[in-house]
């Protein structure tokens, strides 16, 4: 079988490969190979079934010797078919859908590594063992930013730890095509783990760490000044460091989940009905409803987090106050199957979290158009206790606010996680028993609490202390 690269402009986009009886070309848009053969019968054109080019020029060599099938021939699953199942798994709520956003940033991250090579390798069964620890030794030299993307601003060389949750990543996704058929054989399993970065490390803060962080979100939470306005940020970190709260358990928090009684917070899962109002004028109005019709949101305009096009489907306009108002049923669980939990409240934060539960959006957001119109058309308050000003839980940019801060208090960025890990180490270093830090985090297996049952000094200090 002769075969010859045609040397124009369109062949670098999509190759073209004159074979007997025929011609093998590559489209553009799925990488995947045809061959079309000009017959009696008029032109006829058949997948090869593959992207690769060996075994493109195979298939074609059979059409040639046997004749084109009646029938389309089956393409083989790829990366593409991956985040088509990551997508309907999302959409079924098998999987949580930050779970999956990150699970798609590792593939798209190893597709553009995979198409780096010639021929390509995009196909699950062609994927072996030592395209992953290539992936590997390529993803730790390309410093990116989180989850591997490239236009972000703090660009850097990945961690150890990043590149084995980057593994841990790959290896979930491939055990879903394994569980379904897709490969006999799980490219990952025999890659080898950095034992050192498989521990997990706990980052927590010190108190005078804490406290410099603490006056410096005071003060930010103090400005005003229209959207970027943070009135919660200060209140929402304490409360994070005095219950030990995931991020979704913080913003989902609302003022019936404290029980006075017992003087403690309830984490559990609820379903919450909110009526959100946003600014929109009627250009605005006009640019959702012709995005809707299209089945899209619009893009460029400021909608709650999370939102659905059927609730956005449902909204009205409220010309007189040039205020579109979003009917919206937001339901959360929690991430463990035991993480419903009664927390106990420290008391030197009971009076904060009752001003807290006392607060209207009014004393949050002051006179805001949002907040205004709320009022004048009698709709009831926010059930959050860190609300945004249209009525539903915060948006503010948590991490930009936290780095703000710790660059004011001349201090490492930490995450908002770090908090949690640091309510859970003064537990520790207090002498609290394992099982009881497992009870107050929501931990489902104890396994996950072990991360602090290490040496630490002052349990050191203590026990050399009547030594000799």
């Amino acid at each position: 079988m002769s075969q010859h690269y045609s040397e124009n402009k369109r062949s670098v986009q999509q190759p073209v490969i004159e074979v007997q009886g025929g011609r093998l070309y590559q489209r553009q848009f799925n990488g995947n190979y045809y061959f079309e053969s000009s017959q009696e019968a008029g032109r006829q054109r058949r997948s090869t079934g593959t992207n690769v080019l060996s075994a493109a020029l195979l298939q074609a060599e059979r059409y040639v010797l046997h004749g084109l099938p009646s029938h389309r021939v089956e393409i083989q699953p790829g990366l593409r078919e991956l985040h088509k199942l990551l997508d309907d798994e999302c959409r079924e709520g098998v999987i949580d859908p930050k779970t999956a956003k990150s699970y798609k940033e590792k593939l798209y991250l190893l597709e553009e590594f995979l198409g780096g090579e010639n021929p390509p390798v995009v196909h699950l069964v062609d994927i072996k063992q030592r395209h992953i620890e290539a992936f590997i030794k390529w993803r730790s030299q390309k410093p990116t930013g989180r989850n591997g993307r490239d236009g972000a601003l703090n660009l850097r060389l990945p961690s150890a730890r990043t590149l084995l949750n980057d593994l841990d990543h790959l290896r979930a996704v491939f055990k879903r095509a394994q569980k379904r058929g897709w490969i006999d054989a799980e490219p990952t399993a025999q890659v080898k783990r950095d034992r050192k970065a498989s521990k997990p490390q706990v980052r927590f803060l010190r108190r005078s760490e804490v406290n410099a962080l603490f006056e410096q979100a005071r003060a930010i939470s103090a400005v005003k000044h229209g959207y970027r306005s943070s009135p919660c940020f200060a209140p929402l970190l304490e409360i994070v460091l005095s219950c030990g709260l995931r991020r979704s358990e913080a913003f989902m928090l609302c003022k019936n989940d404290i029980d006075w009684d017992t003087n403690s917070l309830w984490i559990r899962q609820k379903t919450i009905s909110v009526q959100c109002l946003l600014q929109c004028n009627k250009k605005r109005w006009h640019i959702l409803q012709m995005a809707l019709q299209k089945n899209k949101k619009p893009a460029n305009m400021r909608l709650p987090k999370g939102v659905t096009i059927e609730e956005l489907q449902k909204a009205t306009w409220i010309e007189e106050f040039d205020i579109m108002e979003i009917p919206r049923v937001i339901a959360w669980n929690t991430k463990a199957h035991n993480a419903d939990r009664q927390i106990p409240i420290p008391p030197n934060k009971r009076a904060l979290l009752k001003d807290i539960q006392q607060r209207t959006l009014y004393h949050w957001y002051g006179n805001h158009p949002e907040v205004t119109a709320r009022m004048e058309l009698e709709y009831p308050d926010s059930r959050f206790m860190f609300p945004d000003a249209d009525g539903g839980p915060s948006r503010m940019k948590i991490n930009y606010l936290l780095a703000k801060a710790a660059k004011n208090a001349d201090m490492k960025c930490p995450r908002l996680h770090d908090l949690r890990h640091t309510y859970a180490t003064w537990l520790r270093q207090s002498g609290i028993e394992l099982a009881t830090i497992q009870r107050l985090l929501g931990h489902e297996d104890m396994k996950s609490t072990l991360m602090y049952a290490d040496f630490t000094l002052d349990e050191g200090h203590r026990a050399v202390e009547n030594l000799f």
